[in-house]
């Protein structure tokens, strides 16, 4: 009986007494004490990214350079190319038609004559930075009998170059014919060089630098490393891996970031194209979220025949009067001369 008794209070349906006890009102201090806590713990934060690592930012909103198919180039994609070169002063180009492979066994083919410092590393590199320009030469030019491998890339980088070139052709037509002024076109392949790029993700000088900071590093302080300093027309940019590309246009703030790989092809505008945005681009690898020790990037300038060179090919009626002038002066003194000798 007295189990039963235990069992029948245990099981009892009243309900526990509060811990608490109730203040006068519907809630009591503790209550609301914790219900503030909790509000204050649950807020969610604002999470943005920074401005230098967002991948689509820019201080004045500038419009996303758009996307064109090189296989099918119809009316209503040159349009919007078009729009895009006055607007954002680049473009983007899709199926350019350079594989996967071809870029890769530049890339191997470099690393294996550059990866370490040799006589070829010092004759031909040139180091900006932690950028280094890898030359190289066509295989109907100079010959480098002396290294083999070094003959090997250069075959590699010829085939890639050679494609760069034929887009460079289809898009200045596009771009010259759509110009302000009437562009005569003056590709000059020999002023205007495919350059194939190699960023040192190992430059002693990153080290000092946070990986945080880098990007906004090479943006603010790598003008040394922007075309627009030199005149040119248009300038292809071809990143082997993927990367950031950043477009800054001269007497502007604010800056465009957005995603670059090696299937896309970023075009952008120079300062001899009148009637288009000019600006300035470049390569942005950040070595955080890269597992290589260095990057490559593909570069062409279109550059066109500067006004000052075409008057320089032509002598002025001054220039034709001054050098007649001194003619005439030169042949009375050699007359003068002959005839003092002959007489004496």
């Amino acid at each position: 009986m007295a189990i039963m008794r235990g069992r029948s209070r245990l099981t009892s349906g009243a309900p526990p007494p509060s811990p608490i006890p109730t203040a006068k009102g519907s809630r009591s201090a503790s209550n609301e004490n914790f219900t503030q806590f909790l509000d204050k713990c649950l807020q969610i934060p604002d999470l943005a990214w920074p401005p230098q690592l967002h991948p689509h930012f820019s201080g004045t909103r500038h419009p996303v350079p758009a996307e064109v198919d090189l296989r099918s180039l119809s009316s209503d994609a040159i349009a919007r190319l078009l729009v895009s070169a006055r607007e954002s002063g680049a473009f983007r180009i899709t199926n350019h038609g350079i594989s996967a492979e071809e870029l890769g066994s530049v890339v191997r083919e470099a690393e294996s004559v550059f990866g370490n410092d040799g006589n070829l590393t010092r004759r031909f590199i040139e180091r900006t930075g932690n950028r280094e320009e890898i030359k190289w030469v066509r295989e109907s030019g100079q010959k480098v009998a002396e290294d083999e491998k070094y003959q090997v890339f250069c075959k590699s980088m010829e085939k890639v170059a050679s494609k760069v070139e034929a887009i460079a052709d289809q898009v200045s037509e596009v771009l010259f014919a759509n110009a302000e002024k009437q562009v005569e076109k003056k590709m000059r392949s020999e002023l205007g060089k495919v350059r194939l790029y190699r960023y040192n993700h190992q430059d002693h000088s990153m080290e000092q630098n946070p990986s945080s900071n880098y990007l906004q590093n090479e943006i603010i302080n790598g003008n040394n490393l922007r075309e627009c300093e030199d005149h040119h027309a248009l300038c292809l940019h071809l990143p082997l891996e993927h990367s950031q590309f950043n477009i800054r246009s001269e007497g502007e703030g604010g800056s465009l970031c957005f995603d670059a790989g090696p299937e896309t092809l970023v075009v952008t505008v120079g300062n001899q194209l009148e009637g288009f945005k000019c600006v300035s681009g470049e390569m942005i690898f950040v070595p955080d979220i890269i597992r290589s020790q260095a990057s490559f990037s593909i570069q062409f300038k279109v550059p066109l025949l500067s006004n000052s060179r075409k008057k320089s090919n032509t002598v002025s009626i001054t220039d034709q009067i001054f050098i007649a002038v001194i003619l005439c002066l030169l042949y009375m003194i050699f007359v003068f001369v002959y005839t003092y000798i002959t007489t004496t």
